[in-house]
């Protein structure tokens, strides 16, 4: 029956507390039903504010209970959540109904729907991004996200993040949907553990192993749970059944877009299936609310775990201190079956404490220990004792689980408490290849960085720090980036002490990268006297090229001589040139403007070449246009087709090379179509006529010309299969540039493997008419800067100091902030029209046999 019925785009409810908790964007609400008659005792109380709704596609979403009695969920990607002072648009969060704290549990991840617990409490979340089916979402971690379109992570020092759950044999379509860790006991035995997951474009229930991988896991695709064999069936959501069957919510619709804003969903079938074992006997009816605390207590063993997460839901309620002396002593019987659920129980009872913790460190079973860390890590203050504790057991814990949470608290203790406990960690040397403990110690540390810088330096004075892996491999450069990335006076000083307490050569030139890489994007009048001080000691006759790089980015003269000369000499390494020749085109330089122009048709290797062309995009001197009109006809069609791209970029270049076209001075066929879409960014009249007049209409084509060329591919698909290895040639030779296929291609646009490739009428929309359906997230932009240059491209990385764009070429060109003008999305995809033009139709129906062929 229903319990409320006039909601719009509710997406996530469960029930606790005397009532029921209902996510309603922009709310979380609490509908009170005390008399548990399935009806509202009244209106509901407003429990948070501030949930984003500028996308209905990602907004938030799954509430799940938390063996800690926290309420978890979700938030979509393209919906920005306003939460007191918190602002965030991707991630899982939590909200406790007693304390009433909100907090961000975990950042990025993408547009997930569906969270779940598998049986060790590990929040495992669904995707929609391709190739993957979860993510292993840890406490206070940071994961990918787009960040060209949705930005930078909150935290601007994160320096990394985290990746989705490792999958080799991914199959079907890229968004899975409330998936569930499946502990139910009721089907056979194969399912137990695994990860069960909607495949909304695949239309079908789709079953996932979790094996162990260091402190986090490994996915492989094992079968289908349910495979519909139809295209209107949408699974989006699962969940486990009290007999231990999996309910599955079915939307019901052919279409699976959400861009298109044409209202044509289907509203009238959306259903739900319930799948069980065969023969299973239906459960009788029951009350857990009128089960004492002791009967709850048994139910934490029932071999199916939705009776175990409603048992400790109820104790969390009921605050029952009598069970306490009972939980202990269930924890502390070595042959207790699942321990860590009467740890859980304990915790949302009240019954923890510092001293049951300090015995239960030791504890055999390492979800106990983890546990044990992660609850001292929700408490306000950890004592002296407690955090001497914690370093002790952190130098002789064998459980890389265990390590990973202590690093994921450490960031949660003050920097006295902290840094003894850090430090034992950063000395196991087993946990540097490990998926997260690196990046967890990193981000622990650059927490108390600047807060408690001394406490940090002091850890260096120690020489044999310096030589930990860990510390090597991981630390080092980052904590160097991150006193000059936020250069103030103080964390200036700190860079300076850091690179007086660096025991040897190498050390050192790990900080100069670091530092280099902080700066990227600054400027400065004078060099600060730290860092000058730094460039005394490594900017000598033969600076390494670390050193190199560091004196460039504080623009030191010596420095721009050193690189010019070397960018010039073919004797040095051709990835070294173009290192140092995007970082002169990064800071612009004068004095690198003429050295950079005439790498252009010389003999350098055609990547310097490139990596030149590049590089001037920042420059404005007529000196460049009159240097490339000199050399285009020498220079390959490579070299040529970016040189005229790069005079497109100015709109006065772009209106002289235009009337050298027309004067005959330069062949037409020279400009291919994408210099000559950025002349049309202009926006000028005469550039415009000009290039109707020598090159046709450049631009979005009308809706009834595109509607005809759909029709005709499709006309032409149904002629002929077409031949899937032919096909392949030509993916390459077109599609690859920006989509990646089984595998292949670059990824500037989605990625196509988990795509909805079986639907031949939305490939052909797409290809055809590629302006018509531009997700959010591949979303071009154009810059305007402060000298005229126009350049359009995805945006890859946007910070406080510089932009970096991925041009169609697939290459990245970064503008300094003070120097952008104007930045704003493109109208149009990078992806043009007319991509099948110039093919024969038994090329086309080529491409299209590869395009829609099985994995």
């Amino acid at each position: 029956k229903d319990f409320l019925s006039d909601l719009n785009l509710a997406t996530g409810c469960e029930i606790g507390y005397g009532g029921v908790f209902v996510l309603q964007s922009p709310y979380l609400l609490f509908y009170p039903d005390k008399n548990r008659d399935d009806i509202p005792d009244g209106d509901p109380e407003v429990l948070v504010i501030g949930f984003g709704m500028e996308d209905s596609h990602a907004y938030a979403n799954s509430l799940t209970w938390g063996p800690d009695g926290w309420l978890y969920g979700a938030q979509g990607s393209t919906s920005t959540a306003h939460i007191g002072d918190l602002v965030f648009n991707q991630g899982i969060w939590r909200y406790h109904p007693i304390t009433k704290k909100f907090e961000l549990f975990a950042e990025g991840g993408g547009n997930t729907w569906g969270v779940d617990f598998d049986s060790h409490g590990n929040v495992i979340a669904g995707t929609n991004w391709g190739g993957f089916a979860s993510l292993h979402q840890v406490q206070g971690g940071y994961y990918i996200k787009n960040f060209g379109k949705h930005g930078e992570l909150m935290n601007p020092y994160a320096f990394g993040y985290f990746n989705h759950i490792p999958h080799p044999n991914f199959k079907g379509g890229h968004v899975t949907c409330g998936g569930i860790v499946y502990h139910g006991g009721a089907l056979p035995e194969r399912y137990e553990g695994e990860y069960i997951g909607a495949n909304l474009l695949s239309n079908s229930i789709q079953v996932h192993s979790l094996t162990r991988n260091g402190s986090t896991f490994n996915n492989e695709y094992v079968g289908d749970l349910l495979d519909a064999h139809d295209p209107w069936f949408r699974p989006v959501d699962c969940t486990l059944g009290p007999d231990g069957s999996v309910f599955v919510a079915d939307w019901q619709d052919k279409r699976a877009t959400h861009v298109d804003p044409k209202d044509d969903w289907d509203r009238t079938n959306g259903r739900i299936y319930k799948i069980e074992a065969e023969g299973m006997d239906p459960v009788p009816v029951f009350d857990l609310h009128k089960k004492t605390s002791a009967e709850l207590i048994e139910l934490l063993n029932h071999p199916n775990h939705w009776y175990r997460r409603k048992a400790n839901r109820l104790l969390a309620e009921r605050k029952d201190e009598s069970v306490i002396p009972s939980l202990l002593t269930a924890l502390r019987d070595p042959n207790n079956e699942s321990p860590v659920e009467k740890l859980w129980a304990l915790y949302v009872s009240g019954g923890f404490n510092e001293t049951i913790a300090d015995e239960l460190l030791d504890h055999e079973n390492e979800d106990v220990r983890t546990w044990t860390v992660r609850f001292l890590g929700e408490q306000s203050e950890l004592s002296e004792e407690m955090a001497d504790r914690l370093a002790q057991r952190a130098r002789v814990e064998t459980s890389p689980v265990v390590r990973s949470q202590m690093a994921s608290s450490c960031k949660r203790f003050s920097g006295d408490r902290m840094l003894p406990i850090f430090t034992s960690l950063a000395q196991h040397d087993e946990d540097v290849e490990d998926p997260f403990i690196p990046l967890l110690l990193w981000w622990a540390l650059e927490d108390k960085a600047v807060s408690h810088s001394q406490g940090v330096l002091e850890l260096f004075e120690n020489p044999n720090f310096w030589s930990e892996p860990m510390v090597k491999g991981t630390l080092v450069e980052r904590l160097a980036r991150r006193y000059t990335a936020d250069p103030t006076d103080l964390n200036l000083v700190s860079a300076g002490t850091l690179f007086t307490l660096a025991p040897d050569q190498d050390s050192r030139n790990r900080l100069i990268t670091g530092f280099a890489k902080g700066l990227q994007g600054k400027t400065f009048e004078k060099i600060p006297q730290p860092l000058a001080t730094i460039l005394l000691q490594v900017l000598d006759k033969n600076p390494s090229e670390e050193a190199l790089a560091f004196a460039l980015r504080l623009g030191h003269p010596g420095a721009v001589s050193m690189a010019i000369d070397q960018i010039g000499s073919n004797d040095e390494e051709t990835a070294k040139r173009v290192r140092l020749i995007e970082i002169l085109g990064e800071i612009s330089h004068p004095d690198a403007l003429l050295p950079l122009v005439h790498l252009v048709g010389s003999n350098a290797p055609e990547k310097v070449q490139e990596a030149s062309l590049r590089a001037l995009e920042n420059y404005s001197d007529p000196a460049i246009p009159k240097h490339l009109y000199s050399v285009l006809d020498q220079v390959s069609g490579n070299i040529r087709s970016r040189s005229i791209n790069l005079l497109a970029g100015k709109e006065v270049w772009t209106l002289e090379f235009l009337k050298k076209v027309d004067s005959g001075e330069i062949p037409q066929d020279y400009a291919t179509l994408t210099p000559l879409r950025r002349m049309m960014l202009h926006k000028n009249e005469q550039i415009a006529d000009l290039v109707e007049k020598h090159y046709g209409k450049i631009g979005q084509e009308s809706q009834g010309l595109l509607k005809g060329r759909i029709r005709g591919v499709t006309s032409i698909l149904g002629l002929n299969e077409g031949n899937a290895e032919k096909g392949h040639e030509l993916f390459l030779n077109t599609c690859a540039k920006c989509h990646t296929l089984f595998g292949e291609g670059n990824e500037i646009g989605p990625e196509l493997t988990s795509m909805d490739r079986k639907n031949r009428e939305w490939l052909i929309t797409n290809i055809v008419d590629p302006n018509s359906i531009i997700r959010p997230e591949y979303q071009s932009h154009v810059i305007e800067t402060a000298d005229g240059a126009i350049l359009t491209g995805m945006l890859a990385q946007s910070t406080e100091d510089a932009v970096t764009l991925i041009t169609s070429e697939n290459e990245t060109i970064t503008f300094p902030r003070d120097e952008i003008e104007e930045i704003y999305e493109s109208k149009l995809s990078l992806m043009p029209e007319g991509l099948l033009d110039p093919m024969q139709p038994e090329e086309v129906q080529n491409l299209f046999a590869y395009l829609m062929k099985e994995e």
